[in-house]
C-alpha cells in the first residue's frame, strides 16, 4: 500500500528492527551497573552516542537520550525557565510544534513572544532581523550564556526546522546566524528534518531535538543536543545517567535502532520533503 504520512511517524525499517534485536539479545544489562555485562550495554550506549554525534557534527558528550522530541522540548525550557534571568523572554517562531509552544507558555507565561511568518508559512526574517535591532538598541549587548544574559534580547530563539503540517522548510541557517551575531541560543526542533535533510545541518545549533519514529527508528527514543560546556537543568531526577541531565535507565537498543536508522537515511543521500511518500509493502 502507499503511505503518505511520514510527518506522522515513518514505518519502523527492517535496519533498525533488527539492530534493536540485535541490541536487545547481546545488552542485556543497565549500563549503569558496575559489573561486566552492565559495562558491555554501557559501552554499546557511548558507541551509539558517537555515531550519532558523527552525523550531526556536534561532541558526543552534546548529546542527551530521551524518550522523543516531546521530553527533549520540555527539557530544554524548563532548563531555561531555571538559569534565564528573571526577566528574560523566549521567542519562538509562530508555528511551531505544541511541545514547544506549550512548554515555552508553560514556563514563561508572560515573557514569550511570537514570532510572524510570511504568506509562504516561511519565518519572517525582515521581522525578525528589524526586531533585534531594536532590542540591540534599546539594552546591554547580551551574553550567549543562559544564565547571564542581561539585555533587551530574547534569552534564547527557538525556531524548527521544517513544518510538521506544511512541509515548508525553514530559514535555520539564516535564523542561527542571526543568534550568534546577537549572542542569542538557538534551539532548532528538527525531528521533521532528520531523515530528510542531512543530519550534520543542525550539528552547529546550540540545542536541536530530534525523534527516532519519525525517520525510520522506533518509537519512544529521541535525543537532545545540547550547548558543549555548562549544566542542564534536569527535567526528570532520580538518576545521574545521562551526565546527570537525564535520570532513567537508557533505552539500549532503541538508541541502536534509532542511530541505525539515522545512518541509513544520511547514506541514502537526505531524502527531500517532496518524496516522503513511500510504498510500504505488508502493513
Amino acid at each position: 500500500m502507499l503511505y503518505f504520512d511520514h510527518n506522522a511517524t515513518s514505518p519502523l525499517h527492517p535496519a533498525a528492527r533488527q539492530a534493536w534485536l540485535d541490541a536487545a539479545e547481546r545488552f542485556i544489562g543497565n549500563p549503569s551497573s558496575l559489573h561486566r555485562v552492565g559495562a558491555r550495554a554501557d559501552a554499546a550506549l557511548s558507541e551509539a552516542r558517537g555515531r550519532l554525534a558523527r552525523l550531526l557534527g556536534c561532541d558526543a558528550l552534546d548529546i542527551v537520550f530521551t524518550s522523543g522530541a516531546t521530553e527533549s522540548a520540555n527539557t530544554l525550557f524548563h532548563h531555561a525557565a531555571h538559569t534565564l534571568p528573571p526577566h528574560a523572554e523566549v521567542w519562538l517562531s509562530a508555528i511551531e510544534h505544541p511541545c514547544v509552544t506549550q512548554a515555552a507558555r508553560h514556563h514563561f507565561p508572560n515573557r514569550h513572544r511570537l514570532i510572524p511568518v510570511t504568506r509562504a508559512g516561511v519565518v519572517d526574517l525582515k521581522w525578525l532581523r528589524a526586531q533585534l535591532r531594536n532590542c540591540r538598541a534599546e539594552g546591554p549587548a547580551a551574553n550567549s550564556k543562559l544564565k547571564t544574559q542581561n539585555s533587551k534580547l530574547p534569552g534564547l530563539l527557538a525556531a524548527m526546522a521544517v513544518n510538521n503540517e506544511t512541509g515548508v522548510i525553514q530559514p535555520t541557517h539564516e535564523i542561527l546566524a542571526l543568534c550568534r551575531a546577537h549572542g542569542i541560543p538557538f534551539f532548532c526542533d528538527a525531528v521533521q528534518a532528520l531523515g530528510k535533510l542531512p543530519a550534520a545541518a543542525f550539528g552547529d545549533c546550540d540545542w536541536a531535538s530530534g525523534s527516532a519514529h519519525k525517520f525510520g527508528g522506533p518509537r519512544g527514543v529521541g535525543f537532545l543536543k545540547c550547548p558543549s560546556k555548562g549544566r542542564v537543568e534536569p527535567l526528570l531526577r532520580g538518576g545521574s545517567q545521562e551526565e546527570a541531565r537525564r535520570a532513567g535507565t537508557e533505552n539500549v537498543p532503541g538508541i541502536l535502532a534509532m542511530v541505525a536508522a539515522l545512518e541509513l537515511r544520511d547514506r541514502e543521500g537526505a531524502r527531500t520533503p517532496t518524496s516522503a511518500a513511500a510504498s510500504v509493502p505488508a502493513l
